[in-house]
């Protein structure tokens, strides 16, 4: 790590260990920054970021501090190495200074008589960008400067506000819960709608607050937030990183569209992993349910599956793999309607709303089955999830399908996934029509005859009603002749 002296401005270079206290500055970036190339040329003194630098030295050695950090000159962003190693250890440079200083450009305190009133604080641009989420969390100590490096306050002190402003749990702020304590979803949603220069940035800005180190790749655009979410995965079992939503309508099943023939085939077949953290707005109520989906909780489900039905207890609590061919999870179903050939499926996700203790979080899924539910014993098929649109919840769990080795598979990526019940088995399907137009005929036909069964069955339901009532007619007009012939 290197670190700035406040009174010189030498810089060192410090080991693992005997890194000394330091102060830290958190701020945007502007024109006229100075890299560490540029800090000690008399080019560096004639830009606007060399000044912002020895206010922050300044205010570091007023505090007694003889050293200082600052990303923009401490940091050889010629080196890759570096760049890298400073991105994986950024959270933690920041929450093990002594006290951060936030520096905001854009905001001049303004008095009203014997106060300062500071409540347009939430319309500066440090509370929009993407690293600053980090820097905001990870120290314990924060203070908040104007553009004239005048205090306006602390992070805990003004933990309402700022919770107000960014979303983020005003206990996180004031240190009174950890920061592991609190889901995917809501980390995720804390970073929604946050503006980095380069886009790789939206993912690399989040490693420290999931405790995830891997090598940035910039020209990789959006790709690294899928690499995010597949490392996440290999080292959590937190479902909440699959509630995500995008802008459109509500449930696909109450919407305005829904009487209309649409072709659910037809619909956008989108990964199992959320495109950017922007899908995760709407989640920052939801939190990890109980480490087993079936908890006593939820006595009449535990009851179901007790026994017997042992095995896929267990299969419902192991870890989420991942694999060349995808992301295989074990998850409960239920199925919802048969459209146009395609079972619309709902999967239950261990995760729930912090305001609702009953209801589990549901994703809607299309697989293409075999028959009009889900519950085939012996066919690979494929499955995706719709364009998410709508999260479900539910407290009727009885009512999802629970069998032995019930396991659903996602492709990471927009490409078909497929899912087994009986061997768990894992495999691609491609997307190229042509080769699979027997596979889709074959499909067809299972699809049709499940629904000739569904129709002689709802047939078959009818007539047995028919005729009971008519034997029931029947005995009543009995008992009633009978009835007037027995004399009084």
């Amino acid at each position: 790590m290197r670190l700035l002296n406040t009174r010189t401005l030498e810089l060192k270079q410090f080991n693992t260990g005997t890194i000394p206290v330091y102060a830290i500055l958190s701020h945007t970036w502007e024109e006229e920054e100075v890299t560490l190339q540029e800090l000690h040329t008399p080019a560096a003194r004639r830009k606007k970021g060399f000044k912002k630098i020895i206010d922050f030295c300044d205010e570091a050695a007023a505090r007694g501090i003889e050293w200082g950090w600052v990303d923009t000159c401490c940091i050889d962003k010629t080196d890759l190495v570096e760049l890298s190693q400073a991105i994986n250890s950024m959270f933690a440079w920041y929450r093990d200074s002594a006290v951060c200083l936030a520096y905001l450009s854009d905001f001049h305190l303004q008095q009203q008589g014997n106060q300062w009133n500071y409540s347009d604080v939430g319309r500066c641009r440090w509370f929009t960008r993407g690293w600053t989420l980090q820097e905001l969390i990870a120290p314990e100590h924060l203070v908040f400067y104007d553009a004239r490096w005048r205090v306006f306050g602390t992070k805990k002190g003004l933990a309402d506000l700022v919770s107000e402003v960014t979303g983020i749990n005003a206990k996180l702020l004031r240190c009174q819960k950890s920061l592991h304590k609190f889901s995917c979803a809501q980390k995720m949603s804390w970073a929604a709608y946050r503006q980095t220069t380069r886009v790789e940035d939206r993912a690399y800005s989040l490693l420290g607050l999931f405790d995830i180190c891997f090598s940035p790749v910039y020209g990789e655009g959006w790709r690294a937030f899928g690499r995010l979410q597949e490392e996440i995965l290999k080292v959590s079992t937190d479902q909440s990183i699959f509630a995500w939503t995008q802008n459109g309508p509500l449930n696909p099943l109450d919407g305005p569209n829904a009487s209309k023939p649409v072709d659910w085939g037809q619909r956008h077949r989108c990964s199992i992993l959320a495109p950017t953290p922007d899908c995760f707005f709407g989640s920052s109520s939801i939190i990890c349910a109980r480490t087993d989906p079936v908890h006593h909780e939820h006595p009449r489900l535990a009851r179901h599956l007790s026994g017997a039905a042992g095995a896929t207890r267990a299969s419902l609590n192991r870890p989420i793999a991942l694999s060349n061919t995808g992301l295989q999870i074990a998850l409960l179903v239920r199925n919802v309607v048969v459209r146009h050939g395609l079972c619309l499926v709902e999967a239950m996700l261990n995760c729930r709303h912090d305001f609702d203790r009953k209801r589990k979080i549901t994703i809607f899924l299309i697989a293409a089955t075999g028959g009009s539910r889900c519950d085939s014993k012996s066919d690979v098929v494929p499955a995706w999830r719709i364009e998410p649109y709508y999260l479900g919840t539910t407290k009727y769990m009885e009512d999802f399908v629970v069998m032995e080795d019930f396991v659903v598979t996602f492709d990471i990526y927009p490409i078909h996934a497929v899912w087994s019940e009986s061997s768990g088995e894992v495999r691609r399907v491609d997307t190229d029509r042509h080769e699979h137009r027997a596979q889709r005929k074959a499909a067809r036909k299972r699809i049709n005859r499940a629904r000739k069964h569904e129709e002689e069955r709802v047939a078959d339901k009818h007539r047995v009603k028919v005729a009971v009532g008519a034997a029931a007619s029947v005995l009543v007009v009995g008992l009633f002749c009978k009835s007037i012939r027995t004399p009084s």
